[in-house]
């Protein structure tokens, strides 16, 4: 397609929504699954729309050679290949992180001019660091790619959540 060029999309259509392969087009509907979490698998998406999923490795593991062999690196270390779990606690404290730059101001004031941090900042500091401790640990005791999967927020059609990971208080402050 050339830039500018117009686009529809082929549901705008009820010709190619049907479904029935068109003879004379060869324009036929593929019904896409759900994206498969790229964090815990490696995936590719067939032709037909179907995903062909391999779970990626759960614990950090010594890579391999095609003999069989470990691979060490040039001061004679083994190669580590980081597994899942490990990915993920470093995404919590990434995000953690992250979260806790927005109120460092108010923290490092406290420590220099002695001036009390406000305690809608100190509860919520706080939260943060209980809910990656928590994450962390869930993750940690996760013993398979489905335990891991278990752990992402999910909601049900009523809404209700499940799932640990990635779901951070809210700031409640002014």
């Amino acid at each position: 397609m050339r830039r500018g060029a117009a686009f529809t999309k082929a549901s705008a259509h009820p010709k190619l929504r049907s479904g029935a392969k068109k003879s004379n087009k060869g324009v036929g509907e593929i019904t896409h699954q759900n994206p498969i979490n790229r964090r815990l698998y490696k995936f590719v998406n067939n032709n037909d729309g179907s995903v062909s999923a391999i779970a990626q490795a759960v614990e950090d593991i010594v890579a391999i050679d095609a003999h069989g062999r470990p691979v060490f690196d040039e001061n004679g270390a083994p190669v580590v290949v980081l597994g899942v779990k490990t990915k993920l606690i470093a995404e919590v404290k990434k995000q953690q992180s992250d979260l806790l730059f927005f109120t460092d101001g108010a923290a490092s004031r406290s420590i220099y001019n002695r001036i009390a941090v406000p305690e809608d900042i100190a509860a919520w500091r706080m939260a943060i660091r209980v809910r990656a401790t928590a994450m962390e640990e869930a993750i940690i005791n996760a013993k398979d790619t489905a335990a891991i999967a278990a752990l992402f927020v999910s909601s049900d059609g009523d809404r209700n959540k499940r799932g640990l990971l990635f779901d951070w208080p809210e700031f409640s402050g002014k």
